[in-house]
């Protein structure tokens, strides 16, 4: 059987269809794993050999000197003292930066009476929601330190019953 076989490559994927000389779809093969999928079993035989011979064609063995290497690998900046969050303010690094550059009190009420938005709204966006959950982690930490802490000056914590139902009244699991 004559299996024509076309290349489709969207939404993250890369295949190769074999498809009958009418069009209809019988087996694709994915290029990067090379698992080959049979739509229709009468033609399993030939979708399997003309996909094979196929994705062999496109992949190929890989030249030692496009492996990647470990040491090749981008690695994260070291940590200093200024990236600790505990140390920081939820947003306080974006609310330098609007105090320092963004329009000032006056432009953002005439932008936001004649409904114009600004290149400044998503780092006013950004702000509200560092502050958020700078809030409910301040109060996850505060439930933690209950429940792990033996109380002030040597008094008994609360015990994990009390941490749970602190936990459920403000909302936090």
């Amino acid at each position: 059987m004559e299996l024509h076989v076309t290349r489709w490559k969207r939404y993250g994927h890369d295949r190769l269809y074999a498809n009958l000389p009418d069009g209809t779809a019988v087996g694709w093969a994915d290029v990067t794993t090379g698992d080959i999928t049979v739509l229709q079993a009468e033609y399993r035989d030939d979708v399997i050999t003309v996909l094979t011979k196929h994705v062999q064609n496109l992949t190929g063995p890989v030249p030692p000197d496009r492996v990647p290497d470990a040491q090749a690998r981008p690695m994260l900046p070291p940590l200093t003292l200024a990236d600790d969050l505990a140390a920081n303010t939820p947003g306080q690094f974006l609310r330098d930066l609007l105090a320092e550059s963004g329009p000032g009190l006056m432009e953002r009420v005439v932008s936001r009476l004649l409904r114009r938005p600004t290149e400044w709204d998503s780092w006013r966006k950004g702000l509200a929601g560092e502050r958020r959950v700078g809030a409910e982690l301040t109060e996850v930490e505060l439930v933690m330190s209950l429940g792990r802490s033996g109380g002030f000056d040597g008094q008994a914590g609360l015990g994990e019953a009390a941490v749970y139902e602190v936990a459920a009244v403000l909302d936090v699991a």
